[in-house]
């Protein structure tokens, strides 16, 4: 009804027509309009309400919380929220903050996180799966599991569980609230019969007594599937029972009336220990979810999982269908191999194999007979998803170096592209007995330290890897208080220059018929030094030179007890004259020495300090012949040290090297390789390690300048400089796209340059150069002096292509070129990246720079100007 305004004519006021008439109609109308939008309130909201966090939205600035929430938040609408909030409606709130809500189901365990700024809702489990068509009853129970184990029987072998048919199902799980959370506590294992009741072994005899004779004859024929008879001994064997038939094998035997007595009985008859039969495991084990600011953390204490003798848990998979997306969705999987991958969703490459990538690489204490390929290993213990207008980063803060990345997509096995860790709690290894014979072994104690994974969420134009990448060098720098090259008042001002000098290695030679080894040099100090004049002349400076095998014993040195400059080389003279040299060009020297590969038996206990495999054998590591993938014994390479004396040796060698403080100190493999020791005296788990190796480049970084290769994650907080950092990837066949990720991170805080561009197969170094100004590298060469004919004779074919003479010129150009854009970009992030077409790429930087890669044959055209074949453009525009 519209009501019009008019003048009175007694008093001059304005007043509303017909006012009485409508007033209590109007008060009605307005208070059915509450009432209807207070009962959408309560049926929208959850029942508990616990947060954690402060009401009002602070600006954390640069707090070191990782998970601290960043300024003013803007949220999603209220429509958006109310519809994100629809699809959790049947759950129950057991958290939130500012940004985040965190949902249960107490029916299945399965939790939900509305992200409030984009009304995003992310699933532990895809809530469709039920109506995936191609999943069988077993595997759609597998994607409603939170976790996932493996466990050892008596034997060896392997069975699993799954937290939903083995725990859920069966309703042994609680759910315990929490102020910033809650912990789901699986108790695993059917408590009903299992394969436990069914013989292991059983006589013929018996088997058709007890049982067959008991059945009719279509039962007989199912029962008798089950079992293989040995023919030498009579005995008839089990075979492996899918759990989708295991019920009904079951109500054969209590049909047939095959008691507890009668199993007992025929299990001493034929050798079966208790539990070799299986079926009868139960293990406990906790999952707490936390929000943490804007983040979700998600755990399992190791120590507090619980097992029943004899059987051990083995691995562990924690979230794995964790925003698993379903045939009809966009987005991708992040992987982290090498540089980092894309794998598209529903890209239909199930000919290709699954994922799977070991975090930091294999650990090298596993025996192995045979290397097939030298893969890019994973340097940050990273994974993510993109979906629509979402993505999220999971970081594995806990357990990582115990971890595996799997990942694969839909068409397999059900209709989700998925992706997740698995931990090893209790690693294992095939131990040879004999030619024949295999004997499985393990540590006396699992690892009891905490498995733990954070997520990280992003929205809109962050969603994607590019924000990805951004939020975890956000993390990082947060974690490790790592200072932006930006803000770093003595950084030089041109890009660096790496080159490793290859200095001394040894050569078998024979005296009177008695063979030994004789120093053979490759690059003299003197020599180095003249690279050093060269390269300046040609306009090269901030040379930062890595010098290998430089003390005694050349590459494959001694330990740090006694250091002594090769007198081959030019000794201690020489060195300070190469030293000097640098200075001079604005370089560093930087010594190299391996902390914890030993090349001799000069100053240690074999059989004390060495890394030993599970079946206690000190291990020796020989080269791989590339032709056959085997072992080369007459190619001994090294010996790893327990990690538990690195800091030891970092101490002496330190204290005994005797270098200026103006020198840098380089490690060999520090930065690439975590690996464990199963010597009974001191077993140490690979995640354990990390600890030594901290404590060691502590030393190290306390002193001065670090150079490091690979770059781990662990070891950032101390690098100064990393070299052979990732800038490809894998490219295995289920992926789409290389990514340059892991330079994303890295730009802006610690310099860099990937593999030497002289020490890889494509040894083009136009495109090498296209590739760096992508990943915003440097340059790295490593070259040697002398002629490769030295080399005739030895295992050190890898330096065929180390002559420096021949790629001065080459290494010079590539420099300059890279130098100009140095100047440009060397101290800011890169904060996106972008693939414009096949062939064509384009970086972003956080002052505005933007960079266009053209890799293909010819000219394209881009925002109107073009870029020439096999180059790049610069564009300067504003922030």
């Amino acid at each position: 009804m519209k009501i019009s305004l008019r003048k009175s004519r007694d008093s001059g006021t304005v007043a509303p027509t017909r006012r009485r008439k409508w007033k209590w109609r109007n008060i009605g109308i307005a208070g059915a309009i509450m009432a209807v939008l207070l009962l959408l309130f309560v049926l929208f909201q959850p029942r508990s309400l616990p947060r954690t966090g402060d009401a009002a939205m602070p600006d954390f600035g640069v707090s070191t919380t990782p998970g601290a929430i960043k300024g003013t938040v803007a949220l999603a609408s209220n429509t958006q929220l109310s519809a994100a909030r629809q699809q959790v409606a049947a759950m129950e709130r057991a958290a939130a903050t500012d940004v985040l809500e965190l949902y249960v189901n107490k029916s299945t365990a399965e939790a939900a996180v509305v992200d409030l700024r984009s009304a995003a809702v992310w699933w532990t489990n895809p809530q469709d799966r039920d109506q995936d068509g191609m999943a069988s009853p077993l595997i759609k129970g597998k994607l409603g599991a939170q976790l996932s184990l493996t466990y050892l029987m008596p034997n060896g072998q392997t069975k699993d569980y799954d937290s939903f048919n083995d725990s859920v199902v069966h309703k042994t799980f609680t759910i315990q609230s929490e102020s910033d959370g809650m912990t789901v506590v699986y108790e695993f294992g059917n408590p009903e019969r299992g394969a436990e009741a069914i013989p292991l072994k059983i006589s013929k005899q018996r088997l058709e007594e007890k049982i067959l004779n008991k059945l009719d004859q279509k039962d007989r024929n199912q029962m008798l599937t089950r079992f293989r008879l040995n023919e030498d001994t009579g005995i008839y064997e089990r075979r492996e029972i899918p759990k989708s038939a295991l019920k009904k094998v079951l109500d054969l035997i209590e049909k047939a009336g095959y008691t507890e007595e009668d199993l007992k009985s025929d299990n001493e008859q034929n050798g079966v220990v208790e539990g070799e039969g299986g079926g009868s495991a139960s293990f406990t084990v906790p999952l707490r979810y936390k929000l943490d600011g804007e983040h979700l953390l998600v755990s399992v204490d190791a120590s507090a999982i619980k097992s029943q003798p004899p059987y051990r848990l083995h691995t562990l998979d924690v979230l794995s269908s964790f925003g698993a997306a379903g045939k009809q969705e966009n987005g991708y999987l992040f992987v982290p191999d090498g540089s980092g991958s894309l794998i598209h969703f529903n890209n239909g490459k199930n000919y290709a194999q699954g994922l799977v990538l070991p975090v930091y690489g294999e650990d090298p204490s596993f025996f192995k007979t045979e290397q097939l390929n030298t893969y890019e290993t994973v340097r940050m213990p990273i994974y993510g998803m993109k979906r629509g207008t979402s993505s999220f980063l999971a970081v594995i803060e806990d357990g990582d170096a115990m971890s595996t990345l799997y990942a694969d997509v839909s068409g397999r096995q059900h209709e989700y592209n998925w992706i997740g860790p698995q931990f090893t709690v209790l690693p294992k290894d095939k131990v040879m007995l004999n030619a024949r014979e295999e004997l499985i072994k393990t540590p006396a104690e699992p690892y009891a330290g905490q498995l733990q994974i954070r997520y990280m969420f992003q929205n809109r134009e962050e969603a994607g890897y590019s924000g990805m990448a951004n939020a975890y060098r956000d993390y990082l720098m947060r974690k490790y208080q790592l200072k932006p090259l930006r803000e770093q008042a003595d950084k030089p001002a041109d890009a660096p220059f790496y080159v490793e000098a290859i200095g001394s290695i040894s050569k078998v030679k024979t005296f009177l018929g008695v063979s030994y080894d004789s120093p053979v040099p490759l690059t003299t100090f003197d020599e180095a030094s003249q690279m050093v004049k060269e390269l300046a002349a040609k306009g090269v400076s901030n040379i930062q030179m890595n010098y290998a095998g430089w003390m005694n014993g050349g590459i494959q040195h001694k330990l740090p007890n006694n250091v002594k400059a090769v007198r081959e080389l030019g000794g201690r003279d020489g060195l300070n004259r190469l030293r000097e040299q640098l200075q001079a060009q604005g370089g560093t020297l930087y010594p190299e020495f391996s902390l914890g590969r030993v090349y001799n038996d000069d100053g240690w206990n074999a059989t004390k300090d060495s890394v030993q495999s599970l079946g206690r054998i000190s291990l020796k590591f020989f080269r791989f012949n590339a032709a056959n993938f085997k072992k080369n014994y007459e190619a001994f390479s090294h010996s790893l040290l327990s990690p538990a004396l690195y800091p030891t040796v970092m101490s002496l060698y330190l204290e005994h090297a005797e270098l200026p403080a103006d020198d840098g100190v380089s490690i060999q493999d520090s930065g690439s390789e975590i690996y464990s020791n199963f010597n009974l005296n001191e077993p140490i788990l690979r995640q354990k390690s990390i600890a030594f190796v901290s404590k060691a480049l502590e030393q190290a970084a306390d002193r001065g300048k670090v150079m490091l290769q690979g770059g781990n994650a662990y070891v950032l907080p101390y690098a100064s400089q990393i070299i052979r950092a990732p800038m490809q990837s894998n490219r295995f066949q289920i992926t789409d796209e290389m990514i340059p990720f892991y330079s994303m991170v890295m730009h802006g805080l610690i310099p860099y340059a990937g593999e030497a561009f002289n020490g890889v197969e494509n040894q083009d170094v136009n495109r090498r150069m296209l590739q760096a100004v992508e990943t915003g590298s440097n340059v790295f060469f490593s070259w040697l002096a002398a002629s490769t004919e030295q080399l005739r004779d030895t295992m050190w074919d890898d330096f065929f292509a180390a002559e420096y003479s021949q790629w001065l010129d080459e290494a010079a150009s590539a420099y300059r070129q890279l130098n100009e854009l140095h100047h440009k970009v060397g101290d800011a992030f890169m904060i996106k990246h972008e693939r414009l077409a096949d062939e064509v790429v384009q970086t972003t930087y956080s002052n505005g720079v933007r960079v266009i890669i053209n890799y293909g044959n010819a000219p394209v055209q881009v925002g109107g100007a073009a870029v020439e074949a096999a180059n790049y453009r610069i564009e300067e525009g504003s922030k």
